[in-house]
């Protein structure tokens, strides 16, 4: 997920991973798993990893907030698609993923938050010498979404390339949408554009925590 925001122009920030782990009290107790998984590695330096090449990312269960700064995020300005799952313990969806986004306004970007969707979409969590945690944090329905992932890539790809403006933005929204089912329903935000789920998390992620 961060390699792909990386690539679109998002330059990550030494001083918010540094800022973020300085604010994390141990002794506390929290969801968030981010910090147990980067304030260990924090680089000293951070390449400039832009790549014009790439035309359009899809970033999955990225660690937005303690990697990259709002104006780093920015400097984002191709077509691009955020998935988060609502129960991801390890880049928890609203921190992670929701609040960063709201740093994104161009036309053709899209946040995708897969209710119920935990971090690891498929059996990662299975794979031995891999991740150990307990409970496991598995899906109760891996199959779907992996085919979630993939319908979804898909859509976005091909509306993106198909046509380059605001409409087909739309058309893509409307075809996400309809890939939803009761027990992963999706919700989907579209940048740029002030409907009530965006105002209401602008709200959420501006209010001094």
């Amino acid at each position: 997920g961060n390699t792909a925001l990386n690539l679109a122009g998002a330059q990550s920030s030494v001083e918010q991973m540094k800022a973020n782990c300085v604010a994390t009290n141990p002794d506390k107790p929290s969801i968030d798993l981010a910090p147990l998984m980067l304030c260990e590695t924090i680089p000293t330096t951070i390449p400039n990893l832009a790549d014009a090449r790439v035309k359009a990312i899809a970033s999955i269960n990225a660690f937005g907030n303690h990697v990259f700064t709002p104006k780093g995020l920015k400097n984002i300005d191709i077509p691009s698609l955020i998935i988060t799952g609502s129960s991801d313990l390890v880049a928890p969806a609203l921190s992670e993923s929701i609040c960063p986004f709201q740093a994104m306004t161009q036309d053709q970007q899209t946040l995708v938050i897969i209710e119920n969707g935990q971090h690891f979409f498929g059996n990662d969590t299975d794979a031995e010498g891999l991740f150990s945690f307990s409970p496991k944090l598995s899906q109760p329905d891996p199959q779907q979404l992996s085919r979630y992932l993939n319908q979804m890539v898909l859509q976005f790809v091909t509306h993106t390339f198909r046509s380059e403006t605001s409409s087909n933005s739309i058309a893509m929204t409307q075809s996400l949408a309809k890939l939803s089912r009761p027990n992963y329903p999706l919700h989907i935000v579209q940048a740029g554009i002030a409907d009530q789920p965006n105002q209401l998390a602008k709200h959420i992620c501006t209010k001094p925590h």
